[in-house]
């Protein structure tokens, strides 16, 4: 018997078969496996590593120099409880889990004066530091400032030395200032949170969440579209891609909630991994953290770094994204405000390794801990 279908199965069936085409070109590959956590008291003085009374916190960003072992971690305190600062740590840390956190110095982040960087509410622009890299053509440290809108100071990407010094402030696009009038450009506290560092020593920048001008921020009905950046070293703008962010979990009336980038990190030349962090304040006041990490191809993504707004009609060539991991699963470890991660081999193994670290907002209610990972199906790990 002769099988006869309706066109309308078949114009059906022509678009599911290019679906499955399309999805055939987004990257296999990687898988996460949860190998364990290391959890840092709340509140550690760090009077051992230099700053005696100015606890451990507010960790949002983390890296690795391969040649030496040495982790950087920076903290987002805006020199309230002590200056303005980055850690160094021996991490004690391989496939088979976190052995250790040695803790060795703090260091305070200065301007091109050599002073350090002053509170909000002195007239000068606060740093809100929220991810670093450490550079591997020069040693030093490239690290990100949300800004400080109400002293006049925008969003920043500082090169700095490993011992606080300033080296330069790389320009930034226009788009990026600060509006006083609110119409256009970023949006206070949700600006630069992801850096990456490429292997021909581009800088890779994402933004938290929509600039003004893109349309609004994620709600639960639906999400947002935000911007990442590849830039050269000296702050030429190459390509700038559009990012979709998911909407935000529900949550109870009244109360805030909100989904954006809190990091990336470089897979490989054409590919990063995104960390998309959701916090949702509960009905008592308390957060709880929707964390996911994805899977970003920039291959096919098209460039709108000319395009002034995103709102309204959707970009013809985003980024393609695919769910990596979604940390909801770790049974009996919920996931904290995951801000900070870093990709490195084992060096033993050669086994590519992910180091999660969440930035506790200096609250007691929450946790600083470290999430670790074993990183699958990649040819090469990091830069």
């Amino acid at each position: 018997m002769r099988c006869r279908f309706p066109l309308s199965a078949w114009v059906a069936l022509a678009a599911l078969l290019w679906l499955l085409s399309g999805c055939a070109f987004m990257p296999s590959g990687p898988h996460l496996r949860y190998i364990g956590h290391y959890d840092i008291p709340h509140g550690l003085d760090l009077g051992g590593q230099g700053m005696p009374g100015v606890p451990y916190g507010g960790i949002s960003g983390i890296d690795r120099d391969p040649r030496t072992g040495l982790w950087y971690l920076i903290s987002d305190d805006r020199s309230q409880r002590g200056p303005a600062r980055f850690l160094t740590a021996r991490i004690d840390v391989d496939a088979n889990g976190i052995h250790a956190v040695d803790l060795l110095s703090a260091i305070a982040l200065r301007d091109g004066d050599g002073a350090v960087f002053p509170p909000p509410g002195g007239g000068r622009p606060a740093m809100d530091a929220e991810t670093l890299r450490l550079d591997p053509f020069t040693g030093d440290l490239f690290w990100t400032s949300e800004g400080d809108p109400a002293a006049g100071g925008d969003p920043q990407l500082t090169q700095s030395r490993t011992d606080g010094g300033f080296v330069r402030t790389l320009p930034l696009p226009p788009a990026w200032r600060f509006d006083t009038a609110g119409g256009q450009g970023p949006r206070p506290n949700m600006t630069l949170e992801g850096l990456a560092l490429a292997r021909d020593g581009d800088l890779f920048l994402a933004m938290e969440a929509p600039l003004i001008q893109d349309g609004p921020i994620p709600t639960p009905e639906q999400g947002g579209w935000t911007r990442i950046s590849r830039l050269s070293r000296d702050g030429t703008l190459r390509r700038q891609y559009a990012y979709r962010l998911d909407p935000i979990p529900a949550r109870p009336a009244g109360k805030f909630a909100d989904n954006g980038i809190s990091e990336i990190a470089l897979l490989d030349d054409e590919r990063l991994l995104i960390l998309e962090r959701a916090g949702i304040q509960a009905a008592d006041g308390h957060f709880a953290f929707d964390v996911r990490l994805y899977l970003a191809d920039l291959a096919s993504a098209g460039d709108v770094g000319q395009v002034v707004s995103l709102a309204g009609a959707p970009p013809a060539r985003p980024v393609g994204k695919r769910l990596v991991f979604d940390f909801g699963r770790l049974e009996g470890r919920a996931p904290d405000n995951l801000e900070a991660m870093a990709l490195f081999a084992d060096p033993s193994t050669g086994q590519c390794l992910l180091l999660l670290a969440s930035d506790d907002n200096f609250h007691p209610g929450q946790r600083s801990h470290f999430l670790l990972f074993a990183v699958d199906g990649v040819p090469r790990c990091g830069s």
